[in-house]
């Protein structure tokens, strides 16, 4: 028996041990946000808290180092900042080298230590145990827990981790301005061993969703005993009176030109009404009610809370803000947003902020949703700041047939040389799906996908400058399902199969098409300067599944994307080959054609080229099975028996100097 164990335990340290010195473990979960907008905002915090506490624990068994969270998995945003600020769940703005875990232990060892009362000190430790909001001006209430919450798990399970937070920050009136040192030119980098970290301003992500996914998490409930803290979950649901519920969010996607809002978009309900604008300029002292001679005007309570309220809330910012916690508790890097989609009540910094930290593992760079699809900070980060490794955490909503998540954001890896972990938030009835793990000289090394319930991704990527010239071996996709959700399993049901998938569509009359009318030849396309050509051979002809008949079309584009937010678009350029339902007027994913040969060439505007190829169900190729060549704006994807089937071979190409 003793030497059965000792098996046992050897197999557990091996298999949860990297196997390679030159590689390092990363995490990235694939979130399913529990709770409807019409909930309240600071319990829907602490079930995905919970959730999240669990996962990471997980992750830490299996050796990983760093895990990456996605972006709005913890609540959804909403565009009444008043709103938010009254909810109790968005922290203020934290500052680099703070350790939370730390400073909290202090507090409860001050506590301990000091002069009060046997019962005074009782009193004062559950406070600080279950204190959750502290209300730091009139009717704005910021959580004091989350920061703590996030640091003490890092440091109980020895694991870095990356997580994206609503944060705000008081605004600087104007004469405050003139006693502050003007860093507007400057931009933030943060590093592992010397923080040195400068702050402009970042906005947030919005949500339109459904009740789709109404889960019910399971509460951890916050210990008050003060001989041992559990300090990982402590998810008390202390709400203050002045908490309001709101379920108008605002969806974030990567939808091209003239794409239609979609139905789900619409149906959100608002449980509370707030003025968005104020009609009313009041001053401190003014009060309720004015006379004029024989005329009296008087303003009504509600009228005078609602300009209070605004005037609060224009006293305030809120941005989406990604923090870094390392292995003790430490938060060593922070990121605001610059590319904002359909965010009006969140902030964004005045120029671009460059951030990233370095520990023993490499130089991470830090980005949020469509910060990937700008020039900025991407190339920053690859070309002045030398990254190994790029961290993405995203809500994207996939928009067919060139921007899925798992396509663009592996092809980013591939063009740059440089390995990435993205998390994303997955409802697939809206088409926020795809988080993967890819290094730079083999591409993906797994993904999350779309016929399984599994969440947590975890693979070894190799550490610093062994980015570009060595493979690591271990690769593997860990189960989180209904066991960390307690949820309902129709409601996960709906989060798996590619029925149930409905991604953004660029309406397919945008783009130069040329039918593949053989099983094989040659055929090219332009749109202007973008010109394309395919040489191929299939294996067999065209196939059915089901009742859907695949048609391949070789397409180019080069036009304006726009986005539902007016102040967001961009120049794209591409050459694809696609399979498209003219009778469905839709994009398929799914096919069994193979290829003997196929060779696309591109000549774009730009050298800013992704190139990809997706299989079936959106699963992407690995890159040492296809090749890609560029010369300066010419560019090459070629491949020979490739044994998996096609359904997406694409160079995407931005032109960012017309965005």
């Amino acid at each position: 028996m003793k030497y059965i164990l000792i098996f046992l335990l050897t197999i557990f340290i091996s298999t949860t041990q990297s196997s390679d010195s030159k590689c390092f473990r990363v995490g990235s979960y694939e979130h399913i946000r529990v709770g409807s907008p019409t909930d309240n905002p600071l319990k829907v915090l602490n079930d995905n808290f919970a959730i999240y506490a669990k996962v990471i624990r997980k992750a830490s068994w299996e050796n990983v180092k760093i895990i990456v969270l996605p972006e709005y998995g913890l609540f959804p945003i909403n565009n009444q900042k008043d709103v938010m600020l009254s909810s109790g769940v968005v922290p203020v703005l934290p500052e680099v080298g703070t350790n939370f875990c730390e400073l909290y232990k202090q507090e409860i060892k001050d506590v301990k230590k000091s002069n009060l009362t046997k019962q005074e000190k009782k009193d004062k430790l559950k406070e600080l145990y279950e204190e959750e909001t502290e209300e730091i001006d009139e009717n704005v209430f910021a959580n004091t827990a989350i920061l703590r919450k996030f640091s003490c798990l890092a440091k109980k399970h020895e694991i870095s981790i990356v997580v994206d937070l609503s944060t705000m920050e008081k605004v600087i009136e104007e004469e405050e301005k003139n006693t502050v040192t003007d860093r507007s030119d400057l931009i933030s980098t943060t590093h592992h061993t010397n923080i040195e970290f400068i702050t402009p301003d970042i906005t947030s992500n919005n949500q339109n969703e459904s009740n789709a996914v109404n889960l019910s998490a399971e509460n951890n409930s916050t210990s008050t005993d003060s001989t041992e803290l559990d300090l990982e979950v402590n998810s008390t649901e202390s709400v203050s009176n002045n908490t309001t519920t709101t379920s108008s969010t605002s969806q974030e996607t990567t939808t091209s030109l003239n794409v239609q809002t979609t139905k789900l978009e619409k149906e959100v309900t608002s449980t509370t009404t707030v003025a968005s604008e104020t009609t009313t300029t009041s001053k401190p002292d003014e009060t309720t009610t004015t006379s004029k001679a024989d005329e009296t005007t008087t303003t009504s309570k509600a009228d005078e809370t609602t300009t209070t309220q605004q005037s609060v809330s224009n006293s305030y910012k809120l941005y989406n803000t990604l923090l870094v916690f390392d292995d003790q508790g430490k938060l060593i890097a922070r990121y605001r947003k610059f590319h904002l989609f359909n965010e009006p009540s969140v902030s964004t910094t005045d120029k671009q902020e460059i951030s990233t930290f370095e520990n023993k593992f490499g130089k991470f760079g830090l980005a949020i949703c469509a910060d990937i699809l700008f020039e900025d900070p991407i190339k920053s980060l690859v070309e002045k700041e030398k990254i190994n490794h790029l961290i993405l955490s995203t809500d994207w909503f996939d928009a067919q047939p060139n921007l899925a998540a798992v396509s663009f954001h592996s092809s980013v890896a591939i063009k740059y040389g440089i390995n990435i972990v993205t998390s994303n938030r997955r409802l697939l009835e809206i088409g926020s799906f795809g988080s993967l793990i890819a290094s730079a000289n083999t591409g993906v090394r797994v993904q999350s996908k779309l016929n399984d319930n599994k969440r947590l991704l975890i693979a070894e990527l190799p550490i610093g400058n062994n980015t570009k010239n060595h493979k690591c071996t271990h690769t593997q996709r860990e189960t989180v399902g209904s066991d960390i959700y307690k949820a309902d399993r129709k409601s996960l049901k709906k989060q798996v199969g590619r029925k149930n998938y409905k991604p953004l569509e660029t309406p397919f009359e945008l783009f130069q098409s040329k039918q593949l009318e053989k099983t094989e030849g040659s055929v090219s396309v332009c749109d202007g300067v973008t010109c394309c050509e395919l040489d191929y051979k299939m294996k067999e002809s065209f196939n059915y599944d089901g009742d859907d008949y695949f048609n391949y079309y070789l397409i180019a584009g080069n036009r304006k994307s726009k986005s539902q937010d007016p102040l967001i678009d961009w120049q794209e350029e591409n050459c694809s080959l696609v399979i498209y339902d003219k009778l469905k007027k839709e994009y398929k994913i799914t096919s069994s054609t193979r290829f003997k040969k196929l060779i696309l060439k591109g000549t774009f505007n730009t050298a800013a080229i992704f190139p990809n190829v997706l299989s079936k169900n959106l699963e992407v190729v690995p890159k040492q099975k296809w090749t890609f060549k560029q010369d300066n704006q010419t560019s090459e994807i070629s491949f020979k028996n490739l044994r998996n089937s096609i359904t997406l071979v694409t160079l995407y190409a931005r032109d960012y100097d017309l965005d």
